[in-house]
């Protein structure tokens, strides 16, 4: 059987700068992807300002898609990321014993206390997870009863013309609009195992070209903070040009990716200037980790470092260095290679490192699971209408 007829499902990640597609195949391997730059003025901080010219650049990524163009495929259904930016996350505590339509209910009254924002013009969905700790059955009958466990619901809702938007440029585009979700559980599908158990919070930091992403997933794997911290690769590259006298963006890039963070490179200029763009970053992951740690009373054992900036030579090492001592976290750049299957065999194009593809391959992977596909997760699309 061809593997690429027998999949209709693609996870699709729109930025402001950027499209990525990739497609998996059920052995969990990159069938294929694609990946197209977007001008300015078509999507900013995740509105699209320029939907036609949205949809025409899709249709050219889809052309282009290695090893097989998905110029002819028909009726191809999108699971789609929506901006971070745009997305509220709350996370709170419900008795387990409510259940079905009370649940959605509760759940209703819970966000209206503290919803930024028109619930009637929102897109919303939730995720439940069961208590971390189940109750102890050999509890001695003298003993005060433990209090009835809870479980824990995180919430994500967005302006429902947000996901209007996003609906009509997948139409335009023509494909069917299959799942929206957010970027950061893309995020945690790719970089957490599915198989690992984990003793306490992962957080992972996603440094794209105009955002920085910071989400904490606890041991169970559910998405307990999300921070959008607007710094990104871009800003570190224009920096970089003022500073060496106006250089072109295209060098200062070069400069980022050759020199980074390196010490032992002779007369590295562009350290100090990396170091004093990454502070609010810095601050900001100080700042989540601490208050995930005092509000969920677990530890954050590692940080996974992605998106295109991750590449910055010794990332890695200025992290440990500047978060080691107060917060003990195990510091590891992400590698797709080592959370899909194959991955390497496609994704070798040195001009377009594997890690750009993260969120696009976390949605595709979503099209793995084919119980009840469109409900499990958030799907931003139940209630859209």
């Amino acid at each position: 059987m061809d593997l690429f007829q027998s999949i209709d499902i693609i996870g699709l990640d729109i930025s402001d700068y950027s499209i990525e597609v990739a497609q998996v195949d059920r052995k969990k391997r990159v069938a294929l992807f694609g990946r197209g730059v977007l001008e300015p003025g078509i999507v900013a901080s995740g509105k699209i300002l320029d939907k036609p010219r949205l949809a025409e650049q899709i249709k050219r990524v889809l052309v282009s898609t290695r090893p097989k163009s998905l110029a002819k495929a028909k009726s191809l259904k999108a699971i789609v990321s929506l901006p971070e930016t745009r997305i509220f996350t709350h996370r709170f505590e419900i008795d387990q014993s409510i259940k079905g339509e009370n649940l959605k209910n509760a759940v209703y009254e819970e966000v209206l206390k503290i919803f930024p924002f028109d619930l009637q013009k929102s897109s919303w969905d939730y995720l439940v997870f069961p208590p971390k700790i189940a109750l102890n059955s050999k509890i001695n009958p003298t003993q005060t009863p433990l209090a009835q466990p809870k479980n824990t619901i995180v919430y994500f809702a967005l302006p429902k013309d947000i996901a209007v938007s996003y609906f009509e440029v997948m139409q335009n585009a023509d494909l069917v609009p299959y799942i929206f979700e957010s970027e950061s559980q893309a995020l945690g599908r790719i970089m957490l195992q599915e198989e690992q158990h984990y003793k306490g919070g992962t957080a992972i930091l996603d440094i794209g070209s105009k955002n920085t992403i910071l989400a904490i997933f606890d041991s169970r794997k559910a998405l307990s903070l999300s921070v959008t911290i607007p710094i990104g690769g871009w800003d570190f590259s224009e920096e970089i040009a003022k500073a060496k006298g106006g250089i072109s963006i295209e060098d200062a890039e070069q400069d980022k990716c050759a020199l980074g963070f390196n010490q032992n490179a002779p007369d590295n200029a562009i350290r100090p200037i990396l170091e004093k763009m990454f502070e609010k970053i810095i601050a900001e992951t100080k700042k989540s980790i601490s208050y995930y740690t005092s509000v969920f009373r677990e530890s954050v054992d590692s940080l996974v470092i992605c998106g295109g900036s991750s590449m910055t030579p010794d990332i890695d090492v200025f992290f440990r260095e500047n978060l080691d001592g107060q917060f003990p976290v195990n510091v590891q750049l992400a590698s797709l290679d080592d959370k899909v299957v194959g991955s390497k065999g496609f994704l070798n194009d040195k001009n377009v490192p594997a890690i750009l593809f993260s969120v696009a391959v976390g949605l595709a992977m979503r099209a793995l699971d084919h119980d009840d596909l469109t409900h499990r997760g958030i799907n931003f699309l139940k209630r859209m209408k």
